[in-house]
């Protein structure tokens, strides 16, 4: 997908009429989702723990003295600060043999050998899946998905049916049936290069009733800010074009506050 997309908040004729082909295919009713009138959650895995041993996906140690968790008895000893005590505890379990595999195990060692200082036990943790916004189109999620992901532990995106949201199935089958369309802005906003020597711009933006003809991400920065339009960065984060947008809008804001 291009950068220039509705995915990505550029709406104009052209990707208006992307999304619709899109938006069309998912609600066809032919996807192997099968869902009535989909639309496409991004869920963010997490774990729910308690002390309670019943159906779990997780095991962990919790150490009351740090107020700390363990997934294995490998990880509790390389926490231990003093080799003493890490030396005392190797000591125990290898000479009373203790599994190092089961946790419960692990924990009564624990105890034992720090009964005085400190109380550990198993929690026990079961993986759920949290809302954590909604797109119209499992593009549009996936999207969302590779830009921020860094922040989550695990996303999925998962189909729902919004066949009961009777308000946003209407919009749906409108944007699907036609009777919802792009309708053109009458009057436009052109901004443009005013010294002569710039004939040919190399890209083109429309925001709204605004049209940008620019070379540079700086350069439409600089638009935006002097057209008050209120376009987002239009540029992913981790592209250099993101920090030259920020730049010539800020350029162009500061020089505004100096005249």
């Amino acid at each position: 997908m291009s950068k220039q997309d509705l995915i990505h908040g550029i709406l104009n004729k052209e990707t208006f009429q992307d999304f619709v082909e899109r938006l069309t295919v998912e609600q066809s009713g032919n996807r192997p989702h099968a869902t009535a009138n989909p639309i496409f959650s991004v869920q963010n895995q997490v774990i729910n723990w308690g002390v309670e041993d019943g159906y779990h996906d997780v095991k962990a140690i919790y150490w009351c003295l740090h107020g700390e968790s363990f997934d294995s008895y490998r990880d509790f000893i390389s926490a231990l600060d003093d080799d003493a005590d890490r030396e005392q505890l190797e000591r125990y379990v290898e000479s009373e043999s203790v599994d190092t595999s089961d946790l419960d195990d692990v924990v009564n060692a624990i105890n034992a050998v720090f009964e005085d200082e400190s109380v550990a036990f198993v929690t026990y943790g079961k993986y759920v899946w949290e809302h954590v916004n909604t797109h119209l189109t499992p593009e549009a999620a996936h999207a969302f998905i590779e830009r921020k992901k860094h922040d989550y532990r695990k996303l999925r995106v998962y189909a729902e049916s919004s066949y009961w949201c009777w308000e946003l199935k209407a919009i749906l089958d409108g944007l699907v049936n036609g009777s919802i369309q792009y309708v053109e802005q009458s009057k436009q906003h052109q901004y443009t290069d005013t010294k002569g020597w710039k004939k040919n711009p190399e890209h083109t933006i429309t925001y709204r009733q605004y049209t940008y003809n620019y070379d540079t991400a700086y350069e439409l920065g600089v638009f935006v800010f002097e057209s008050g339009s209120g376009m987002p960065n239009p540029f992913e984060p981790d592209f250099t074009e993101y920090d030259d947008f920020n730049e010539g809008f800020w350029a162009a804001k500061d020089k505004a506050s100096k005249q």
